[in-house]
């Protein structure tokens, strides 16, 4: 009697790598679903652009919609700059989180993701923060120049915190 082998699944074998098998590490099967994704699921102008391209052209937008939405004056005209800018931050961050986790061990990957997370959540929470400055600000009488030095100050002070420190 002739016995059946039964056919490997997505998770036992990709046709990019060797078939894993039960005696694999943890570590060796998660480096080994990392390749897989790697190899696969990329399609169209993301696997022809590089990952480091998408982030500058994702950074240059949402900064020329953040400029455009400073300098140009409320009117049904700005209605597009909004969507250019959450255009630039759609094309940013998948690009810049695809760029954090490949620079980093597939061991410590759990780690990563999680503080890839709790940056975009700091980082909304500081934007929120930025606005209602801004708006508090504007409503005690700074004007729209002054209110974007103290921005602008506050946000070179975080950047400056967040320098490596030497010794």
């Amino acid at each position: 009697m002739a016995t059946r082998e039964r056919p490997a699944t997505a998770e036992q074998h990709t046709p990019t790598c060797r078939p894993v098998s039960q005696t694999d590490s943890v570590a060796q099967r998660t480096r080994h679903r990392v390749r897989a994704r790697r190899h696969s699921g990329r399609q169209g102008p993301a696997r022809r652009l590089g990952d480091r391209l998408r982030a500058g052209l994702g950074v240059v937008t949402t900064v020329a919609a953040l400029i455009l939405l400073l300098v140009l004056p409320v009117s049904a005209a700005a209605l597009p700059w909004p969507f250019l800018l959450g255009l630039g931050l759609g094309v940013f961050t998948p690009a810049n989180n695809a760029l954090v986790m490949r620079a980093i061990p597939a061991s410590s990957a759990g780690t990563a993701g999680g503080l890839v997370n709790m940056a975009r959540g700091l980082g909304t929470a500081l934007g929120v923060a930025a606005v209602t400055l801004t708006l508090h600000l504007a409503r005690h009488g700074f004007t729209a120049a002054r209110a974007a030095a103290v921005l602008l100050a506050a946000s070179l002070g975080a950047a400056v915190s967040a320098l490596p420190r030497r010794g």
